[in-house]
């Protein structure tokens, strides 16, 4: 997450910047993975999370007059028993 969101706990990547590239994906990250629509709110959710540490990544992205707009956000959460854990991204 360091080298695409500049920390490992919370950042954002503005869309101007592309796409990070990598030679080939982590086996952990393509394993882990899972995706979901939000609501109209921009609301979502991940049942059953197993515990231990997270990434809740987001991407809202738009082409402008001269360039993409928007960017993805990211957080890092750490469940453990069971819990629910709201995440808000800003």
């Amino acid at each position: 997450m360091t080298a695409i969101f500049g920390n490992a706990t919370k950042g954002m990547r503005a869309a101007s910047r592309g796409a990070a590239k990598f030679e080939r994906d982590d086996p952990l990250y393509v394993s882990t993975l899972r995706t979901t629509p939000c609501d109209v709110a921009g609301s979502f959710s991940f049942p059953r999370v197993p515990d231990g540490v997270w990434y809740v990544t987001s991407s809202v992205k738009w082409q402008g007059a001269a360039q993409m707009e928007g960017g993805s956000m990211m957080q890092r959460v750490d469940v453990r028993g069971g819990r629910l854990v709201k995440v808000v991204l800003r």
